[in-house]
């Protein structure tokens, strides 16, 4: 990622409270953005949130729960006033088997998470983002 100026930028970042979303949040902060984590886990969002500093929330949101996503997508535009950036990043790799092998509810959980997290979350920032231009 460049040194993009993303000064009063306010960002989701879905699984960000580790890994690669948490890389991204890092690097958003450094760049002056308003960092929202969005994560399944609230406790390791917490802690993510304080060793980011000041200007990053942890918001405990579950990609797969549409009221869920769109509740946490108004809390973050009333709390913040604005949503400029939505990284959708929540995911998971699922079991490593053959396809034979694999079960269904697995199967269908991660696509409702990869897939479905994914449409839920763009779904209901992006009103957000268009209204903030």
């Amino acid at each position: 990622m460049n040194n993009t100026d993303l000064n009063n930028q306010v960002a989701i970042v879905t699984g960000g409270a580790q890994g690669i979303g948490f890389a991204v949040a890092k690097k958003f902060i450094n760049m002056g953005a308003i960092v929202v984590l969005w994560d399944h886990d609230q406790k390791v969002a917490e802690k993510s949130a304080k060793d980011l500093g000041p200007n990053a929330f942890a918001y405990n949101v579950d990609v797969t729960d549409t009221d869920g996503v769109e509740a946490a997508a108004k809390r973050v535009n009333d709390e913040h006033g604005k949503i400029d950036v939505l990284v959708a990043n929540a995911g998971i790799a699922g079991l490593n088997a053959a396809v034979i092998d694999y079960p269904i509810d697995e199967w269908n959980k991660v696509i409702d998470i990869n897939l479905g997290g994914i449409f839920n979350c763009c779904r209901s920032v992006l009103p957000y983002m268009v209204k903030s231009g």
